[in-house]
C-alpha cells in the first residue's frame, strides 16, 4: 500500500481497500433479562469517558440566546438518535497500536428475522486518541475535503459521531443497507482466501485477478455506503468550522 501524508490522514478515518478492517460488522446476541433500551446509551463508558461524553452532548445539543441551535445537522442527528426504537451503544475503546487508525467504527446487531430490514442495536466506538492524533491538515497541492481540518478536541469528537450516526439512520432508512454491509464482509472474506491462493506460484495469476474484481466491486460498495455518512460529516465540519472562525 502506498504511503504519503495524505494517505495517512485519510486512513485515519476509515481504510478502504481490499485488506482494509471493516468499519461495517454485524454481530449476534442481546444482552439478557429486562426490556430492552433504546435511544442513546452511555452505560458502557468509564467516569472518565463519561466526561468527554458530556462535553460531546453539550456541544450537539447548542442553542444560541434566540434558541436556535448553533450546529442544525449535528442537533438533528443527536436528537433522531435519542429517539430512536433500538438502542445505541457508545464505546471509546483504546487503540489498539500505532497502527490503529480507524477514527469511528459501527456495528450493528442483525435482526434475527429474515423480514426484519433494521438492526435491533447499534454499537459505535469512537476512538478518541486516534482522532486526537488525526493530522487534519491539507497538504500542498490536495483539493476536496479533508476530515478534522482546523478543527480540535470535542468539535473532531462531533465530527467523527456524526458520521458513525449516520450509518445508525441509514440502517433503518436504507432498506439495502444490512444486506450491502453483509456483502462488504463477504467480499473482504473472500479476498483473504484469494490473498493465500497469491502464496502458490499455480494460482497467483487467477487470485490476483480475482482481487482486482474483489476490489472494483469494494470501491462500489463503499461509495454506496459511506458517500451519505461523508455528506453529513461535511456538512457538520462546516458548521464547526464556521462556529470555531466566529468565536476566534
Amino acid at each position: 500500500m502506498r504511503t504519503s501524508k495524505t494517505t495517512n490522514r485519510r486512513n485515519s478515518w476509515i481504510l478502504i481497500s481490499v485488506f482494509s478492517l471493516i468499519t461495517l460488522t454485524s454481530f449476534y446476541g442481546r444482552a439478557a433479562g429486562g426490556t430492552s433500551p433504546t435511544g442513546i446509551i452511555t452505560e458502557r463508558l468509564s467516569v472518565r469517558q463519561m466526561e468527554i461524553w458530556r462535553t460531546i452532548e453539550q456541544k450537539a445539543l447548542a442553542q444560541n440566546a434566540a434558541g436556535q441551535p448553533l450546529y442544525p445537522t449535528l442537533q438533528e442527528l443527536f436528537s433522531w438518535a435519542k429517539m430512536t426504537s433500538f438502542p445505541i451503544y457508545i464505546e471509546m475503546p483504546e487503540a489498539r497500536d500505532l497502527w490503529d487508525c480507524a477514527a469511528g467504527t459501527f456495528l450493528f446487531e442483525k435482526p434475527q428475522a429474515p423480514a426484519q430490514s433494521q438492526p435491533t442495536a447499534v454499537t459505535i466506538l469512537l476512538r478518541v486518541a486516534v482522532i486526537d492524533r488525526a493530522a487534519g491538515e491539507r497538504t500542498a497541492g490536495e483539493h476536496g475535503f479533508v476530515p478534522f481540518e482546523g478543527l480540535k478536541g470535542v468539535d473532531r469528537y462531533c465530527e467523527a459521531l456524526a458520521h458513525e450516526l449516520t450509518h445508525a439512520r441509514q440502517s433503518v432508512t436504507d432498506l439495502e443497507f444490512l444486506q450491502l454491509a453483509d456483502r462488504r464482509k463477504s467480499l473482504n472474506d473472500e479476498s483473504v482466501r484469494f490473498q493465500l491462493l497469491r502464496r502458490t506460484a499455480e494460482t497467483r495469476q487467477s487470485a490476483t485477478r480475482g482481487l482486482q474484481a474483489i476490489a472494483d466491486e469494494l470501491r462500489l460498495l463503499t461509495e454506496r455506503i459511506e458517500g451519505p455518512a461523508r455528506a453529513v460529516e461535511q456538512q457538520v465540519w462546516r458548521e464547526l468550522r464556521a462556529r470555531r472562525d466566529k468565536d476566534c
